[in-house]
């Protein structure tokens, strides 16, 4: 396996983007709309004799979070604000609120769009967000004003939102190194989606959306060396591990319109007003942010397959474009991650293969059924497309090879446990037990138990688990049990 992470690291340095009060160009570009604004309203009001509106300004999204990328050459910064205003919601349709702050800024010369979530202001090479909030007469949560000029009463109202709340639950999720490498992972997982999709409309997964789902299932990967205690961590294999839970969150709904089923996946706010923040995806976009999905699940996974670290941060670069680093070909086959020359490793899998020639047979007959069929099956018929063995780049190709080899295997493994997992329910219905099953990891299944089933759960869960599929070499269980997994 290739150590990616120094590559990883240079490219996270090269993506990211500083957050407001670190970065001069971006703070200045806020300010000066903010300052704008304020003289706005107050010449647009005391026009009209009337007091003149005052609010609180915050920043939010990616930059106040922490978790902004450098936008790609065609794109532009967004900046997002928040203006906290000192008025009554129930006073003040929130429409109204957004002419003024449209007019205000008409007034400095500077032109707004009043949009559905917010009042955007373009400028060269930038567009500032202005979400609006207010609260209640009676309550202190913050409404934000939804609506456009051209909006039904329906759709003009003030929403219950918490933004601040929102950015203190990503900043308090993780801390200190492991709150870096969640950080990492949804700054490399936006620039993937800046390069594989279209900027316009609701093509492209909302960045909050993303950050949303790492907050409820990503999970930190390091390693402790138990002679020293130093921890090293692993970005490709976080990422890896992110991505896969994305596409096992992803459900089949029906499509009445096409007649057809499409795969979605719903990530909640955990917030008010706990909102799918993909909701706006049609349909074919989140098939196509599916698919999106599963071509970077399997080029992370071929990059773990790597041996020389070139060829693996070539595959990335394929997804993740040129900002990430691809050593020198002749200086990344020195060595091998285990710190001994090419020449050796190729030396020690000859030596392997003629210690077990049917592992040789294995390999190349999958590989030929592969390039005939275009796929392969597990075991119980489960196909797995590979077009990457038609793929122009030897790299992918030889990938492609490796997922070939690998799929029939564990794609097998994976349809026991499902098989075993589907057959346990019922007889845990079947025996009065109160267990359920709460998690399958691999090829673990964790259940929680009351302490008096577990010796009567324990033959249950053995003889359903070996019994899931008659294979020549017999499956082994092995149980334990425990106050905590």
């Amino acid at each position: 396996m290739a150590n990616v992470q120094p590559h990883f690291v240079t490219f996270h340095t090269e993506i990211k983007l500083e957050q407001y009060d670190e970065n001069r160009t971006l703070r200045d570009a806020r300010d000066e709309v903010l300052d704008a604004l304020r003289a706005g309203l107050k010449a647009l009001f005391q026009d009209k004799g009337k007091p003149v509106p005052t609010f609180t300004s915050f920043n939010q999204g990616s930059y106040a979070m922490n978790t902004g990328v450098k936008p790609l050459d065609s794109r532009e910064y967004d900046i997002d604000v928040g203006l906290d205003f000192d008025l009554i919601t129930d006073d003040h349709d929130p429409v109204e609120v957004k002419i003024w702050i449209r007019d205000a800024l008409k007034r400095q010369g500077i032109t707004a769009e009043i949009r559905r979530p917010c009042v955007t202001v373009f400028r060269d090479g930038y567009h500032v967000d202005l979400a609006v909030y207010a609260r209640p007469r009676y309550g202190t949560s913050l409404h934000l004003a939804k609506g456009k000029e051209n909006s039904g009463a329906a759709h003009r109202v003030w929403q219950v939102s918490d933004p601040q709340g929102l950015k203190e639950k990503i900043a308090g999720q993780f801390s200190g190194e492991d709150g870096q490498q969640f950080r990492r992972t949804i700054r490399y997982l936006k620039r993937w989606r800046d390069k594989n999709f279209s900027a316009d409309g609701n093509a492209a997964p909302i960045g909050i959306g993303l950050t949303v789902a790492a907050y409820h299932w990503f999970q930190v990967q390091k390693t402790t060396s138990w002679m020293d205690n130093k921890v090293t961590y692993d970005d490709r294999l976080a990422l890896e591990q992110f991505v896969r839970t994305l596409t096992q969150n992803f459900t089949q709904v029906w499509d009445h319109d096409e007649q057809r089923r499409y795969p979605r996946i719903a990530v909640t706010l955990p917030v008010q007003p706990f909102s799918d923040l993909f909701e706006k995806m049609t349909n074919k976009q989140m098939d196509a942010f599916k698919q999106k999905l599963d071509a970077l699940l399997t080029a992370l996974e071929q990059a773990r397959q790597e041996l020389d670290v070139h060829d693996a941060c070539a595959i990335l670069k394929a997804q993740f474009g040129d900002a990430f680093p691809v050593p020198d070909k002749q200086e990344s086959s020195k060595a091998t991650r285990a710190g001994i020359s090419r020449d050796a490793a190729k030396s020690f899998i000859a030596g392997y293969f003629e210690r077990y020639p049917g592992i040789r047979r294995y390999i190349d007959t999958i590989k030929e059924e592969a390039r005939t069929n275009g796929s392969v099956t597990t075991q119980l018929g489960r196909r797995r497309p590979i077009p990457e063995l038609r793929a122009g780049n030897p790299a992918l190709r030889a990938a492609g090879e490796r997922a070939a080899i690998n799929h029939p295997i564990q794609g097998t493994a994976a349809d026991v446990i499902k098989i075993a997992m589907i057959r346990l329910a019922p007889r845990l219905a079947e025996a009065g037990l109160k267990a359920r099953l709460v998690l399958q990891v691999h090829d673990e299944l964790l259940l929680e138990v009351p302490n008096g089933e577990v010796d009567r759960l324990v033959p249950i869960l053995v003889d359903t688990m070996e019994g899931a599929l008659a294979l020549d070499v017999p499956l082994t269980v092995e149980v334990k049990s425990g106050p905590r997994w």
